[in-house]
């Protein structure tokens, strides 16, 4: 990596954490707003890469897709049940259908398809990420919302120093050669060890709850940059964007959420029972 390249990718992560960090702090309020804003770019980013120029697809997902995060997001807060809200998910697949009745094409049923999809692998686990929020207990601490951040953060690192340094084993060969299987224990260690020390800080979750969802980000986290890097290998792909200097595009920076989240979220169900 040229010293160039470091220094970009450094100011932007900076940024990208001082953004999450702050509104996190402020409160919930101001975290949604941002992440309206992720969503709306990764959105663009995967419709961007999948549907052809001119498909209405992309301007109503974009739309559409930020709507239903917003509304949900703020219903989850208010304790509404996101069951009234899922009827708005099938509404504009259908509405890309019927546009293809003034400008027929054969991507029509296509674009549908990638716009649907994108509200189930992008939308859904933003919101389930804005949910953890309801587990804070006052006076208990950290934020268990920050929390989850710090967790997917130290796996990245661990898995990325541990992998450079260590890596041997390939995980998936054909997918990603610089996923090692040295990278994901490396991961999952500092990961783990950054979940024992926020039980310390934070107690809204006990040191075992915090093990388990340190262990699922560590899995999951590692599986859903996978299923990305499979996604841009078909496509022929290096990045999903270039919004984030030295990273890519968002997608590339929050790929691991997409498949950790509904999982961290399935066991947090659990926990009610």
């Amino acid at each position: 990596m040229s010293m160039n390249n470091f220094v970009k990718r450094s100011l932007s992560g900076a940024v990208y954490i001082g953004l999450v960090i702050g509104t996190v702090l402020a409160g919930i309020k101001y975290f949604i707003p941002l992440f309206a804003l992720v969503t709306a770019v990764c959105i663009w980013e995967f419709l961007n890469a999948q549907v052809k120029s001119g498909s209405p697809a992309k301007l109503l997902g974009v739309i559409g897709g930020t709507l239903l995060f917003i509304i949900s997001a703020y219903g989850l807060q208010g304790e509404s049940s996101l069951l009234w809200y899922l009827p708005f998910l099938f509404a504009l697949p259908l509405l890309v259908i019927l546009l293809g009745l003034f400008q027929p094409a054969e991507s029509n049923f296509q674009d549908a398809a990638w716009l649907f999809l994108s509200f189930l692998y992008i939308v859904v686990p933003f919101v389930l990420l804005t949910s953890i929020d309801l587990w804070h207990i006052s006076g208990s601490g950290l934020s268990p919302l920050l929390g989850i951040f710090i967790l997917f953060w130290t796996n990245d690192t661990g898995a990325y120093l541990s992998g450079r340094k260590l890596g041997r084993h390939a995980l998936f060969p054909a997918v990603s050669p610089k996923k090692t299987w040295e990278g994901l224990i490396g991961g999952a260690l500092l990961c783990l060890g950054a979940a024992y020390v926020l039980s310390l800080y934070s107690l809204s979750f006990s040191l075992r709850h915090w093990m388990i969802i340190g262990g699922l980000i560590a899995v999951f986290g590692t599986l859903g940059d996978l299923v990305e890097s499979m996604w841009k290998r078909q496509l022929g792909i290096k990045d999903s964007g270039t919004i984030m200097p030295g990273h890519g595009g968002l997608l590339d920076r929050f790929d691991g959420f997409f498949i950790a989240l509904p999982a961290i979220h399935i066991y947090l169900f659990l926990l009610r029972f």
